[in-house]
């Protein structure tokens, strides 16, 4: 199980041209366990927890060219 992010952005030189780049992160989740707790002293406790050893990360690009038959 993982949990990542990702974001990204397109931009055009002209209608035909353009960029694109992207980037990521995930982080997998190891060790993930949860608690329950009851005393009368001191109520109701939850609680989770998860071990993160490492991350992930990824850049991407690319270029964006659009035949003249698409264009607007």
């Amino acid at each position: 199980f993982a949990v990542g992010l990702e974001g990204g952005m397109r931009y055009m030189f002209n209608p035909g041209m353009g960029v694109k780049l992207s980037a990521n992160v995930f982080f997998p989740l190891l060790d993930v366990g949860s608690f329950l707790w009851w005393s009368s002293g001191g109520g109701t406790q939850v609680g989770v927890n998860s071990s993160i050893p490492f991350a992930q990360f990824g850049l991407f690009g690319g270029i964006i060219v659009k035949p003249a038959q698409l264009m607007d």
